[in-house]
């Protein structure tokens, strides 16, 4: 029986030890404390995903020591900037493709222009003649295209 105490004694010394270790605080060290950088990441990132504006999904994120509000502020703030820099963008965008499509136009009617005094003055159906043939691919086509429907007479 004298055998069976030490080892119970042990037993036991190692399950409280076991439960002492479980029992001990939560890790938090992974957690962000500074709410204001957390929320400006998230916010931004959210907005350029597409996400909607709801922080909540990243208060797992947040150190319970910090203050929410703080990070709610600064959520909101960061998915609103984004969200104007997106636009921004996307209408910069917009105005060089409407450039584009009215340099292209031009180029067209240029084409056209050329093609048709070259049918005027009795001249060949040739837009390599012209220097104004030769350049980008998108403008050459534009031009060239003008060129033919000018010729043609369409």
């Amino acid at each position: 029986m004298k055998a069976f105490f030490p080892n119970f004694r042990t037993s036991l010394f190692v399950l409280f030890g076991l439960l002492v270790s479980c029992a001990s605080d939560v890790d938090y060290s992974h957690l962000e404390r500074d709410p204001e950088a957390l929320g400006q990441r998230t916010g931004r990132a959210d907005a350029y995903a597409g996400r909607d504006d709801d922080y909540s999904r990243h208060l797992d994120e947040l150190h319970p020591d910090a203050d929410e509000d703080d990070f709610e502020d600064a959520y909101d703030d960061a998915y609103e900037e984004a969200e104007e820099e997106i636009e921004e963008r996307e209408e910069r965008e917009e105005e060089r493709r409407d450039r584009r499509d009215a340099s292209t136009q031009r180029t067209y009617d240029d084409g056209y222009e050329q093609g048709e005094l070259d049918r005027h003055r009795g001249l060949s159906r040739n837009p390599r003649r012209h220097d104004a043939y030769s350049g980008s691919s998108s403008i050459s086509r534009a031009w060239t295209e003008g060129y033919e429907d000018g010729w043609n007479g369409d």
